[in-house]
C-alpha cells in the first residue's frame, strides 16, 4: 500500500501500481460480521483486504467508537493494510454526536429522501467545515490511516435550479464562486487537517469525478471511490453516465492515483459485466450490498486471467 501522502505527491515521488491497494473492504455496519466487537475485529483482521473503509464506531453510544488497539489489530491482519474512516461531508447524519448542536440555525436543509436521517447542508459554511475538519483530524488521533469522504458530489444538488434544470458550474451567491469550487476547497481543507496529524494520511473522495479536472483537488487526494459506475442495482448503468465518468477519470492517466469501484449489482449477469469492465480498465472492484452490511467480494486490478476474488 502506498503511503506517499500530499507531500510525496507534490514532489512527484514514484509509486508503482503494485503499491496501490489491490482489494477493498467497505463495511459500515460491522455488527453484520459479528454481534460482539472482539469477534468483528478478528473477522476484519482475517478479511484479506488491502484497504478497509470502516465507520468511526462499531456501535452507537458513548463507548461505541473503535479503539486504537482494535484498529491496530485489524491493520495487523495483512501486510501493508490501511484502515480509513468513512466521513460524510456533504450531508449531516442525525445519529452522529454533533447533530444536536446544529439545531436552531440555517445550516441544515431538507432530508435526503433515499436515506432517512441524512440532511443536506450548506457545506461551504465555515461552521460546518470547521466541525468536519476537526472531526477528520480526531479520526487520525483515534488510529485511522485516512478518511473516505462521502457526499463529495453534494455540489450537484445545488447546481439544479428551482425548476430542476441542471447548470454545471453554477455560482453560489453566498460565496461568489461555483459550488464545485467550494467543494474542492472543502476537501483540501480536510486533507490539510488530517495530514497535520499524520503526514501520510490517505484522502479518498467518493463520487464527484467532475472535480478531478481541478489540479488542486488531484494534488490533495490519493484516489477516488466510485459507486454504480457500470451497473445500477440489477440493471446496466446508463452508458452516458459511465462514459462521462470515464472521461473524467482520464485525467488520472499516468498519475499516482488509484480508482476504487463499488457496485451493488445482485444478478450474475450484471456482476460479470462490472467484473469485465473493471478488469479491462485496471480498477479495484468491490461487489457488495448497498447497506454495506457485508464485506462483499473484491477483485484486484490485475491481468484478467490472473484476477482472484477475496
Amino acid at each position: 500500500m502506498r503511503s506517499v501522502g500530499l507531500a510525496g505527491a507534490l514532489a512527484g515521488a514514484p509509486v508503482a501500481a503494485a503499491d496501490w491497494p489491490a482489494t477493498l473492504g467497505y463495511m459500515l455496519q460491522a455488527e453484520g460480521l459479528a454481534a460482539q466487537r472482539a469477534d468483528a475485529v478478528r473477522e476484519l483482521a482475517a478479511s484479506g483486504r488491502d484497504l478497509l473503509v470502516l465507520d468511526a464506531a462499531f456501535s452507537v453510544g458513548e463507548h461505541g467508537a473503535w479503539t486504537r488497539a482494535e484498529l491496530d489489530a485489524v491493520r495487523a491482519g495483512a501486510p501493508g493494510r490501511r484502515v480509513v474512516c468513512y466521513l460524510s461531508i456533504g450531508e449531516a447524519e442525525d445519529y452522529r454526536d454533533y447533530f444536536a448542536g446544529l439545531a436552531g440555525g440555517d445550516l441544515l436543509l431538507e432530508e435526503n429522501p433515499n436515506w432517512q436521517g441524512n440532511f443536506k447542508v450548506r457545506y461551504w459554511r465555515e461552521d460546518w467545515q470547521r466541525l468536519i475538519a476537526a472531526r477528520a483530524a480526531a479520526l487520525m488521533e483515534q488510529g485511522f490511516d485516512g478518511v473516505y469522504l462521502d457526499i463529495v458530489d453534494a455540489y450537484q444538488h445545488f447546481e439544479h435550479d428551482a425548476q430542476g434544470a441542471f447548470h454545471p458550474g453554477r455560482v453560489n451567491p453566498e460565496t461568489g464562486a461555483s459550488y464545485r469550487a467550494g467543494m474542492v476547497r472543502f476537501v483540501r481543507r480536510i486533507a490539510d487537517a488530517v495530514r497535520a496529524v499524520r503526514a501520510d494520511a490517505l484522502v479518498i473522495p467518493q463520487n464527484g469525478s467532475d472535480l478531478l479536472h481541478d489540479a488542486a483537488l488531484r494534488a490533495a487526494v490519493d484516489g477516488i471511490g466510485l459507486e454504480d459506475l457500470f451497473t445500477l442495482n440489477d440493471a446496466p448503468q446508463d452508458p452516458a453516465h459511465t462514459g462521462q465518468v470515464l472521461d473524467n477519470l482520464a485525467v488520472l492517466d499516468g498519475t499516482q492515483h488509484f480508482v476504487l469501484v463499488i457496485e451493488y449489482a445482485g444478478t450474475g449477469k450484471e456482476r460479470a459485466h462490472a467484473l469485465q469492465r473493471a478488469g479491462e480498465l485496471g480498477y479495484v472492484l468491490l461487489l457488495t450490498d448497498r447497506a454495506l452490511n457485508t464485506l462483499g467480494t473484491s477483485y484486484a486490478p490485475m491481468n484478467w486471467t490472473e484476477r482472484r476474488p477475496r
